[in-house]
């Protein structure tokens, strides 16, 4: 009974350490960053302690008297020294800063003096409290073992239930306790359970006998166990770090998915300790055992690595993705149970053998767990940063298992019986091992954890410290991913330019301070965003986590806008932006922030309040903050509380929507669109141009929340912090959910109302209705006039390819106001017997072109100077392009062709539309650049899968199937299919 009664508090042990872990990790992160060297630093400090207290606890245990008191007393002090660390860090932090801190510019990388103090720094504060940790188990062994043949059971067992309590600890932490609680009020938890066992393990104590004779401390069993086993820690790590990089592109890299793999990992090396502790009685058992035991690990390593590119299938079978844990708590489970038993049995089997009798128990267990912890240091770090990187997944895995039959076969010499039998099994495997291989498993690589599968070949792919990178041809594109998660599409050079998220970050800190000539970029994803600085930026910083990243992307010849870091004005930081910033007093005009995924871990942590106060202090008087995050990744509580951090530190915020993605723009000086666009355009042309950006009215047209209605959206909202981020916290980063509050938030009555003076309200409706946000045209013109109203309804109906009703409207927009042109213009569009007479001759060009019967080129190419008065960002501008574009093409003369190509060119970022790609595709046959027509084609099947338009999509893929060679497959098979499509709206598809 008083066994089992400590058994529950060693499980009460493991839960606690494992909260610890985790917000330490956290906590040191904001301090150091996430850099691969930074997270190293953590674990190994972590992991030393506990090695540096088993091993004093070999020393030091056989002699104590009481040990389950100690115990006690050891779980007490691990949870003041556990409250204590907070202090600790940000003492440490002070220290970091005054000896690296106050650098003129970002490090471009982190120096070894840093790295040194990341070690330093997290030593000083963990091992006081992590050596208590590893010094328990060895405690509990003194009073547990009585008797030789409870060596092995009896250590074995405690050293599964206190995994046990891990794997608790660990879910408990990601998905209850940081979700609820936040970093803080987790670590009093565990203190709180820590002072529990204290009281419990004192009150247990005075039931237990008190050992009288003090044991021997030295053992001598067969030391040879000590280096094998210290290998054999090493390699259970490897394959830990190896299947978490792997298993990410099932369940993502989310806290939550972290907990669910190192759960899974646990739970097989709990269950696999509690079932050899059973037949670890003996020395000659346990010798058998340990030999056995490196043999599996080493076949069943391989074979799961041969099955790992079948894990998207089942993962799919089962419904496993980032959204869905619980089905991938199965995957991983399935994955790791079979390898992970095979490793837990070795620890039972390691103190046996070096135990000879009871008195021995004490010290053997502590030896083995030190030794076996300073191998897992040595797996973790190196398997990062060593084989990993040099020696890709599938070295990685032969690696391992080669260790752990050199394991095998050199156990195998001290174990009497049947050692030739056991050596030639680990030859035999060795040699199959060998010559079998271990292919890469491309399929699990081209796999993302939301589900979906990136068919294509790999232009790249590189394994790096902190993330796998692969770039995978899709189409005529490239897809870059960092552990199946996609970060980017990158076109070759000649795909046509839609409307991008991506470059609006860069340009918007640009179009608010004209003037802005220093900016850094967080996170290099693509290139699109370096890619779309202004020219008037003269020095823009680039600093990116992964160096896989950079290398990807140099990696792609043909690219649009070439390498991102060519230009002389760029340079590139590799590291963590958080910790960066930190050691820099620079100062920049803009700032613009796109990490990864926000809920991923080494990218949550920039978007909190905390970090926002960093940015803000590194921004001049009036500089910018741009922040970007997808939609699909937050819920209106979360973006309430992101939006909430954004206000608490920063004056004025705006939000914008751009392609699906919510644009944040922070500053503590106003912002003025009307007045700083129109300046930040006339400095730079050429640069918006390229992202259809011409005018006010195209930048207003994206602004879903100026500052009255981003307060309206946090009220009330619990600001993102450090202690409790809840984006990072979240247990489904994805929410089916999102959409509608999306919709919601994009359909709400518009900021703009307070904007609409000196706007062209005509122009600003067709952008509005370009840029999708059709509802906000209606809520906006509620609020208006009724002639205003019917203006901007009656060019929303118009987009629609609602002639009738649309004339109608204009003509009340005439009634309201008989000088109202922009009226008068849509109605001559839109009604055949309207009187052209009033018209200015640029407006009445275009309508008389659209009233021309088909084939009337000459005629058409009479109105030719009318129509060029039309520039880009001018009402009609679309539909004069398209009718000087339309005789050129006709025409057939190769400088008319040219001509015609540059109208559509121009027009594709304002106004991309399928029949633009069509004709594009077209010119482009004509004038045989058939690799350009192509990339147009595969951009025109993307486009119809959302616009369908039949007659289009035929006429598309018979161009296709006439380039030599042929477009891609998939490019024809997807216009074909959209060809067979019936359009779900009508015409208005059509014309599209």
């Amino acid at each position: 009974m008083l066994f089992a009664l400590l058994l529950t508090c060693f499980f009460l042990s493991g839960f606690s350490a494992l909260l610890y872990e985790t917000v330490w990790s956290r906590e040191f992160a904001f301090v150091f960053g996430t850099s691969e060297l930074a997270v190293v630093a953590v674990l190994a400090a972590y992991m030393g302690g506990l090695a540096l207290g088993a091993a004093l606890a070999a020393r030091w245990a056989p002699r104590i008297r009481r040990p389950i008191w100690v115990y006690g007393v050891l779980e007490l002090a691990i949870a003041l020294w556990a409250l204590a660390v907070p202090t600790a860090i940000r003492a440490i932090r002070g220290v970091y800063l005054g000896w690296l801190g106050g650098l003129e510019a970002l490090p471009e990388t982190l120096g070894w003096a840093t790295h040194a103090f990341h070690l330093f720094g997290t030593f000083l504060v963990l091992v006081p409290c992590t050596a208590l940790m590893g010094a328990t188990l060895p405690l509990l062994a003194r009073h547990a073992v009585t008797r030789d043949d409870q060596i092995g059971p009896r250590v074995g067992i405690l050293y599964a239930t206190n995994t046990l309590g891990a794997i608790g600890g660990t879910l408990a932490a990601a998905f209850v306790l940081l979700p609820a609680f936040g970093l803080r009020h987790t670590v009093w938890i565990g203190a709180g359970i820590n002072a529990l066992v204290f009281a419990a393990a004192a009150l247990l104590s005075r039931a237990a006998p008190s050992h009288d004779a003090p044991a021997p401390v030295r053992t001598g069993g067969l030391p040879w166990i000590l280096p094998l086993i210290a290998v054999s820690g090493a390699v259970s790590f490897a394959y830990e770090v190896l299947w978490f990089r792997m298993l990410g592109h099932i369940l993502g890299a989310s806290t939550a998915a972290f907990s669910t793999m190192l759960a899974s990992f646990l739970a097989g090396i709990a269950l696999g300790s509690a079932f050899a502790s059973r037949f670890a009685k003996t020395q000659r058992a346990a010798g058998l055992g340990f030999v056995l035991a490196q043999l599996l690990t080493a076949s069943l390593a391989w074979l799961g690595f041969l099955a790992a590119d079948r894990l998207p299938e089942l993962a799919s079978a089962l419904g496993a993705n980032v959204n869905s844990l619980g089905p991938g708590a199965l995957v991983s489970l399935l994955s790791l149970m079979p390898l992970t038993l095979c490793i837990g049995t070795t620890f039972p089997f390691a103190v046996r053998l070096l135990a000879r009798n009871a008195e021995e128990a004490t010290a053997s267990s502590a030896r083995v767990y030190a030794w076996n912890t300073v191998g897992s240091i040595f797996g973790a770090v190196g398997t990062g940063y060593v084989l990993l990187p040099w020696l890709g997944l599938e070295g990685t895995l032969m690696a391992g298992a080669t260790a752990s039959l050199v394991l095998a076969g050199l156990a195998a010499l001290f174990v009497a019986p049947r050692r030739p039998l056991l050596a030639g099994a680990a030859v035999a495997v060795a040699v199959a091992l060998t010559l079998i291989g271990a292919p890469r498993p491309d399929s699990l690589l081209r796999h993302s954890p939301f589900g979906s599968h990136f068919d294509g070949e790999f232009s790249y792919l590189g394994v790096g410290r902190s993330a796998t990178v692969s770039v995978v041809q899709t189409g005529e594109r490239w897809r870059l991913a960092t552990n199946g998660l996609p970060e980017s599409l990158v076109a070759p050079t000649g795909y046509p330019r839609n409307l991008t998220a991506a470059r609006w970050l860069s340009m918007l800190p640009v179009l608010a301070r004209p003037n802005a000539s220093d900016m850094l970029i967080i996170g290099l994803g693509g290139g699109i965003t370096v890619n779309a600085v202004s020219a008037q930026v003269s020095n823009v910083e680039v600093i990116e986590l992964e160096p896989e990243v950079v290398v990807a992307n140099r990696s792609l010849p043909g690219r649009e806008g070439g390498d991102p870091l060519g230009e002389p004005r760029i340079s590139l930081r590799v590291g963590d932006a958080r910790g960066a910033l930190i050691l820099a007093d620079r100062r920049y005009d803009a700032i613009v922030s796109q990490p990864s995924h926000p809920w991923t871990s080494g990218a949550s942590h920039l978007y909190t309040r905390e970090f926002f106060q960093l940015v803000d202090s590194r921004l001049t008087e009036d500089g910018v903050f741009v922040q970007w995050i997808g939609s699909a990744f937050v819920d209106a509580p979360r973006i309430g509380s992101l939006l909430a951090a954004l206000q608490d530190v920063f004056t004025h915020v705006q939000t914008f929507w751009v392609q699906g993605a919510l644009v944040m723009v922070s500053s503590q000086a106003p912002f003025d669109w009307k007045a700083s666009v129109p300046r930040a355009i006339a400095a730079a042309p050429e640069s918006f141009a390229e992202e259809g950006i011409h005018r006010t009215e195209d930048v207003l047209a994206a602004l879903i929340a100026d500052e009255a209605k981003t307060r309206e959206l946090a009220a009330g909202a619990p600001i993102n912090s450090d202690d409790h981020n809840r984006l990072a916290m979240s247990n489904h980063p994805v929410r089916n959910g999102s959409r509608a509050w999306i919709s919601e938030l994009v359909d709400s009555p518009p900021s703009l109302v307070h904007h609409l003076d000196d706007l062209d309200l005509a122009v600003l409706t067709r952008r509005m209705w370009r840029m999708g946000t059709t509802q906000r045209v209606k809520q906006l013109a509620e609020v208006a006039d009724s002639g205003t109203q019917a203006l901007m309804l009656g060019w929303l109906l118009f987009e629609n390819r609602q002639p009738q009703r649309a004339a109608a409207l204009f003509r009340q927009a005439l009634a309201a106001d008989p000088t109202n042109r922009d009226a008068a213009t849509g109605l001559a569009l839109v009604d055949p017997e309207a009187d052209l007479g009033g018209l200015p001759a640029a407006a009445r060009s275009v309508a008389l072109g659209r009233r021309l019967p088909p084939g009337s080129w000459n005629e058409l190419r009479a109105l030719d100077d009318d129509l060029a008065t039309w520039r880009p960002g001018d009402l009609l501008y679309r539909e004069a392009n398209e009718l000087r574009a339309r005789w050129r093409f006709a025409s057939g003369e190769p400088a008319r062709l040219e001509e015609a190509l540059t109208l559509v060119n121009e027009m594709l970022p304002r106004d991309y539309l399928p029949r633009h790609l069509l004709l594009r595709a077209e010119l482009l046959w004509k004038t045989d650049r058939r690799d350009v027509a192509a990339a147009t084609l595969d951009a025109l099947a993307q486009l119809l899968s959302a616009r369908p338009a039949p007659a289009i999509a035929r006429r598309a893929a018979s161009i296709a199937r006439s380039l030599s060679p042929p477009a891609a497959a998939s490019v024809i098979t997807g216009l074909e299919q959209e060809a067979r499509r019936q359009p779900r709206r009508g015409a208005a598809a059509q014309a599209r």
